[in-house]
């Protein structure tokens, strides 16, 4: 059972939410709050698997909440539902440690099966953020700074591009015909040359980086 706290100050979407997640036998809403001055005190009592949470609220915006969520929740998974889509607000919810980002416009499969990324440990980015954010950056490339970077090989890009867009290692695998154990590989391999730990700092190092 996947179990959720919904913090959204806008009733309709708030309760669309709650009957779109309630429609899957292994999801259920412990609390929905229309603001966020109850959040953690509630947090303290009671821990969701997952906290659904929008930018836009009153008296503290979602992604300072996120911030004070992980400051005292370290565990505590966080997913972003927002109309906001710039880059700005993506960054911003990644550094404040959001574990997902979707837009209020992404589809029902895509957001229930990010959803089971980010409760299985994963971040997930929903495709329309994941695009805008490769498009943007590929626009605004500072080969400059990127000449002082170690070297990737043209697969390790492929898989890099990937990994920000937020696919796993299967599905990365099957995207460019080779193995998860390659996969594997080539993602250790750039951990390695960037002297990263983990692919939740690859993914802001890749971003920050300009490198896909």
């Amino acid at each position: 059972m996947i179990t959720f706290f919904i913090i959204e100050d806008h009733t309709i979407v708030r309760q669309g939410l709650k009957q779109l997640l309630a429609k899957y036998n292994e999801m259920k809403v412990l609390e929905e709050f229309g603001s966020p001055e109850k959040v953690l005190d509630a947090l303290a009592t009671q821990r969701p698997d997952i906290v659904l949470c929008d930018i836009n609220l009153p008296g503290m915006d979602g992604l300072s909440l996120t911030e004070k969520i992980k400051q005292r929740f370290p565990d505590q998974k966080v997913i972003i539902l927002t109309m906001h889509q710039k880059e700005f607000y993506v960054l911003k919810a990644f550094d404040a440690g959001a574990d997902g980002y979707f837009h209020k416009d992404t589809e029902e499969n895509e957001l229930i099966m990010g959803i089971k990324k980010v409760y299985n440990g994963q971040k997930y980015f929903c495709q329309s953020v994941s695009q805008i954010l490769i498009n943007r950056l590929l626009d605004t490339k500072n080969t400059a700074g990127k000449n002082l970077l170690p070297t990737l090989t043209f697969r390790e890009k492929e898989v890099l591009e990937q990994v920000v867009a937020g696919l796993g290692n299967r599905e990365i695998g099957d995207k460019l015909c080779i193995s998860t154990r390659t996969v594997e590989n080539h993602r250790a391999n750039i951990l390695r040359k960037f002297g990263l730990k983990n692919t939740v700092e690859l993914v802001k190092f890749a971003i920050e980086n300009s490198l896909v």
